[in-house]
């Protein structure tokens, strides 16, 4: 697991990295909580790394920044679960 944000270099001990791209390896899946107006170039960066699914956790984005993400995401097969999303349960068998 690894941190992405160009404000911090380190979180609890861990480093931070600055962007997507400097990353040691591809993550297989991002978890992304940004601000609306940052999704759509962080789902392209992680789309030209590989990264083949992401989390959306951000709320808040209007068409315009929707429509920029699906486009983002189309060229390179990224699935997305979310916006103003917090994972996916599974049921459980009883």
């Amino acid at each position: 697991m690894y941190a992405v944000n160009p404000k911090y270099r380190e979180l609890d001990g861990e480093p931070v990295f600055v962007r997507a791209a400097d990353l040691p390896t591809v993550p297989e899946l991002a978890v992304i909580c940004t601000p609306p107006a940052t999704v759509a170039s962080l789902i392209e960066e992680m789309g030209t790394l590989d990264t083949r699914a992401a989390v959306m956790l951000t709320d808040g984005l209007d068409i315009a920044q929707k429509a920029a993400m699906l486009a983002a995401v189309r060229p390179h097969l990224l699935r997305i679960l979310g916006p103003d999303c917090s994972g996916l349960l599974p049921p459980t068998s009883a």
